[in-house]
């Protein structure tokens, strides 16, 4: 009975993390797609997320790509974790108003906290991982 009970917690568990790493899956993807969207066309949050999820993703090739730190001074550890995000907001911010200005297409990316949310996300998963 109890290797019955075992098949069937590992069946049902396997299915269950399975549906789970989907659902998780798309919704990273259909929020990294919101991100380049339209500003006027997008459901914020999700957009925001988006940018964050694609933070990640780009900080964790450049992980693999460099292996260490790419710049090798020495200071207080996890300060790129809030320096680099605001100062990527605040120069993302321009680009987008610059955009905009000439009527040209401005994603979430070009936002203050779309591109603070792609910075931290890149800078939190390279933290993570080196340290």
């Amino acid at each position: 009975m109890e290797i019955i009970a075992e098949i069937l917690f590992d069946i049902v568990g396997e299915a269950l993390l399975q549906i789970f790493g989907e659902v998780l899956i798309e919704f990273g993807l259909g929020s990294i797609m919101s991100s380049f969207k339209r500003q006027d066309s997008v459901n914020k949050p999700i957009a925001l997320l988006g940018c964050f999820f694609f933070g990640l993703i780009l900080g964790f090739a450049l992980t693999k790509i460099f292996s260490g730190r790419i710049f090798p001074v020495k200071g207080i550890e996890g300060l790129s974790l809030i320096v680099s995000p605001v100062i990527v907001g605040y120069v993302m911010m321009k680009w987008g108003a610059y955009r905009r200005g000439k009527q040209q297409y401005a994603s979430t990316l070009s936002t203050f906290w779309g591109g603070l949310l792609f910075a931290f996300g890149s800078a939190l998963i390279r933290f993570l991982m080196i340290h």
